[in-house]
């Protein structure tokens, strides 16, 4: 796990500013354009829903359009923990897409395209944490 300078010393190169940074993921959310989120995500993405439900790339996206269509404001998030694991990065980010007490895990990979989203699991606030205290435990 990086440790805190560390992890400030590459945020211009997290993932979540590979679409030219955090702010554009919520201008593309505000316009709605699915199309240009859905770039971002990587080939074989999976998703799990906090109710388990699992999803591929496609089953994602549709269900992501369908939370943007639903949605009359921008969601405020925040990444509340970021971790390197291997090539790939770990970002827990809350609120997740259910609201408030929900965090997503997203792991992103770097790919020849740029950083694309591989993976989304759907979390509580106290899974969160103690996958946090865990990830601490294991550096």
């Amino acid at each position: 796990m990086l440790d805190r300078r560390d992890t400030q010393h590459r945020l211009d190169d997290r993932p979540q500013r590979a679409a030219r940074g955090p702010c554009n993921a919520r201008r593309l959310y505000a316009k709605k354009d699915a199309a240009a989120v859905a770039a971002q995500h990587a080939p074989a993405l999976t998703a799990t829903l906090a109710d388990g439900t699992r999803l591929d790339r496609a089953g994602f996206e549709t269900y992501l359009s369908r939370k943007m269509q639903e949605s009359s404001s921008v969601p405020a998030s925040r990444i509340d923990w970021l971790s390197q694991e291997g090539a790939n990065y770990v970002a827990l980010v809350s609120p997740g897409l259910d609201g408030q007490g929900t965090v997503l895990r997203e792991t992103w990979v770097k790919t020849p395209d740029g950083w694309r989203l591989k993976a989304v699991e759907a979390l509580t606030e106290e899974s969160a944490i103690a996958y946090r205290k865990a990830e601490s435990k294991n550096s």
